[in-house]
């Protein structure tokens, strides 16, 4: 999503967050439902795939905090600080 010059940085942060907040939970929760019986339920053969699993269901942790809260958090300081 673009910013447009009249649009401050606080409303296009807010706008893009109610667009892409429900696209980016639901795709880490179908992930995160497919590697859970890997992770903590292995069976005959699981032993292989749960360290796997479970660095997969971590790497899922960090990057949706990561999309979610924190790089518009940076981005909204840059650019306060860049408006100055």
């Amino acid at each position: 999503m673009r910013r447009t010059k009249t649009t401050d940085v606080k409303t296009a942060l807010m706008q893009a967050g109610r667009t892409r907040l429900r696209p980016i939970l639901l795709t880490t929760m179908t992930t995160a439902g497919g590697m859970l019986p890997l992770a903590f339920l292995p069976g005959t053969g699981g032993s292989l795939q749960e360290p796997m699993a479970i660095a997969i269901l971590g790497g899922l942790i960090t990057g949706t905090a990561s999309a979610i809260v924190i790089y518009p958090c940076f981005y909204y300081l840059i650019e306060s600080r860049r408006t100055r």
